[in-house]
């Protein structure tokens, strides 16, 4: 059972090479990782129609992919790849600058989820900050909150911070689920401790008899 005083190269994927980068933010422990606090939210909790969505504001739109365009520009290695999205919200252009091979996952009819800034000018574009390709409703449900944004050094992402900060959680569940039980039960403990052979739980008391009078003259 992880314990909130473990190394955080205990959790699964975290090799020495992340273990360094981590320490490199203060984070050397599971107990670390609960105190080391994003620098803002992201609201990914609305979804607006695109008739709604004001240039240079940040939105969440989710939408099945319908077209691809991938643009090679001067900059060497650099390309701009944008998608036709289109849902109940409407239809927008989802632009990502630079974002390795994401032109892979963007079949015909996968279901994504966007979030960045608005660009409104003859179109709907919005500027890729995060995305979640999404397989179900349930996913879906689970993605529209408030997202932490974290302050990560390069070699660390926000999967990376989410593996390590979940397991502490579970072991503070665990923790206190012990602490809990323990603080219910030590009385009893005590309470029994000097019985000898089979342990004497205490018997509900039984209720006393009452005799009425029948007498009921003067």
């Amino acid at each position: 059972m992880a314990r909130l005083s473990d190394p955080i190269k205990s959790v699964k994927g975290i090799g020495p090479k992340k273990q360094q980068l981590f320490a490199g933010l203060g984070i050397h422990t599971l107990r670390d990782a609960l105190f080391f606090y994003p620098f803002r939210y992201d609201d990914w909790s609305t979804l607006l129609p695109v008739a709604a969505l004001m240039d240079k504001e940040t939105a969440v739109f989710v939408g099945s992919v319908s077209q691809v365009e991938v643009t090679n520009t001067s900059r060497r290695n650099f390309k701009v790849v944008k998608a036709l999205l289109s849902g109940e919200q409407g239809d927008v252009v989802a632009v990502w600058f630079n974002r390795y091979q994401i032109e892979k996952y963007l079949r015909p009819n996968t279901r994504v989820l966007v979030y960045g800034r608005v660009r409104n000018d003859y179109h709907v574009e919005i500027q890729v900050q995060s995305h979640q390709f999404i397989r179900n409703q349930r996913e879906l449900d689970r993605l529209l909150t408030l997202h932490p944004v974290y302050s990560l050094t390069d070699g660390l992402t926000k999967v990376d911070l989410l593996h390590v900060t979940d397991a502490a959680q579970s072991s503070l569940s665990r923790s206190r689920q012990s602490t809990a039980r323990a603080w219910v039960f030590s009385p009893i403990r005590r309470r029994f401790a000097t019985c000898t052979g089979p342990r004497q739980w205490p018997r509900p008391r039984q209720p006393s008899m009452i005799s009425w009078s029948t007498n009921f003259s003067p």
